[in-house]
């Protein structure tokens, strides 16, 4: 049994089990890109079965899943350098969604608190979640004045369909558990006390199971799904570039430190 902690998570080996806890509770859990790229380092690593690992359970320690990517970005001043965002996004939170989509074995998240943006990605780029009553999904982008990235245009639709992925990008509003597993954009809905019981019963069934024909059946699975998930991912980087450019940008991330509705102009 290894255990292993950076400030943001918490890596735990229990013989064929990888659980990998987020760790940043002080910020609902939200990841910079230097952790985003460091569990994309860990996934590709059991990708290539240099380990025991056989299944993988992505949880968080704290009230939230995952409340976005740690972004930063300006309250006003300069603009980024050009390039800046497509750069950063690929080797980073772009790079963990396609790291845990293509992972070799399976992979289960376990939801509680708050899923959103980049985190309501990560929990769709496993192959199961297991999700609190109490959870909620949201997709804050347009809110903030800026385009979606991390999957959501390619991975929402694909679990909910194009007209409700719609109305969770433009319309920024709450998705409850129940209606999120009425949508089918989660896997199961249990009690916040089954959560923990039901996500790892799941892991461990994975883990025993055919993981080599699993992995085989993933591959067909993801083949057979994926248009161009690299081209989505690539074209909501151009599109985040773009957008951080504007004032609406400045004002959403702005009306969001100062706890106030945003007024946009559409500039």
């Amino acid at each position: 049994m290894n255990t292993s902690t950076s400030s943001e998570f918490e890596i735990h080996q229990d013989g064929s089990i990888l659980t990998i806890s987020l760790n940043a509770i002080d910020r609902g859990n939200s990841l910079t890109g230097s952790a985003a790229s460091a569990l994309a380092d860990i996934l590709d690593e059991v990708s290539l079965g240099n380990n025991t690992t056989r299944a993988v359970l992505l949880r968080s320690n704290g009230k939230h899943f995952c409340t976005g990517a740690a972004l930063g970005g300006p309250h006003g001043g300069d603009k980024p350098v050009i390039g800046h965002m497509v750069r950063n996004l690929a080797k980073n939170h772009h790079r963990l969604i396609e790291s845990l989509f293509h992972c070799r074995v399976p992979t289960v998240a376990a939801i509680q608190g708050r899923a959103m943006g980049f985190g309501c990605h990560l929990a769709l780029a496993t192959d199961f979640t297991i999700c609190s009553s109490l959870a909620i999904f949201s997709e804050p982008f347009s809110q903030r004045g800026f385009s979606v990235d991390s999957g959501g245009s390619w991975l929402l639709p694909r679990f909910i369909g194009i007209s409700r992925a719609k109305q969770m990008i433009y319309l920024s509003e709450d998705i409850d558990a129940l209606q999120a597993n009425e949508w089918g954009l989660v896997t199961e809905l249990v009690s916040p006390a089954e959560l923990e019981a039901t996500a790892l019963e799941l892991v461990q069934k994975l883990a025993n199971s055919a993981t080599q024909a699993i992995a085989a059946s993933k591959r067909l699975l993801n083949a057979g799904a994926l248009s161009d998930l690299t081209g989505a991912l690539h074209d909501e980087s151009m599109a985040v570039e773009l957008t951080i450019r504007s004032n609406d940008f400045k004002e959403g991330m702005t009306a969001f430190a100062k706890k106030r509705p945003p007024q946009f102009t559409g500039t």
